[in-house]
């Protein structure tokens, strides 16, 4: 047992260590891109995004809102937030001839130095804890 609380504490450690060093690397510009990116993502940051056909330059798609998007090359992946908390998914194709543009259109306040840890309580791995005396027994 004794043996887990010290392999415990030092993956602790460990993991304070990786995240300080990786904190250390940071520009102040960096820490804000990231931060604005979590607040956009949380649904936080109002956006504008703009999908424009190059070849004809028209505007194919246009939308406002709350929304968090992911680019995988060949289509945008874009999650609305509704009033109500009612979201919906919708799926832009993407091709050679288009280009989208995503504007913040209300600004973040986020922080400069400081960041926050986001974890989701459904991933976390769930254990027993048990509690011994020091006889070792229940």
């Amino acid at each position: 047992m004794e043996d887990v609380k010290v392999g415990n504490k030092i993956t602790i450690f460990l993991t304070i260590v990786l995240l300080c060093l990786i904190l250390v690397g940071c520009s102040e510009a960096d820490k804000v891109s990231s931060n604005i990116s979590n607040e956009a993502d949380n649904f936080n940051v109002e956006r504008r995004l703009v999908v424009i056909n190059n070849m004809t330059d028209t505007i194919q798609f246009e939308m406002t809102g709350l929304m968090s998007i992911r680019e995988d090359g060949s289509q945008l992946e874009i999650t609305v937030k509704h009033d109500g908390n009612i979201y919906k998914k919708h799926f832009v194709g993407m091709s050679e001839f288009t280009t989208y543009i995503c504007e913040d259109t209300t600004g973040s306040d986020v922080s400069t130095r400081n960041y926050t840890l986001n974890f989701n309580p459904d991933m976390l791995t769930p254990f027993e804890t048990k509690n011994y005396n020091k006889d070792n027994s229940k």
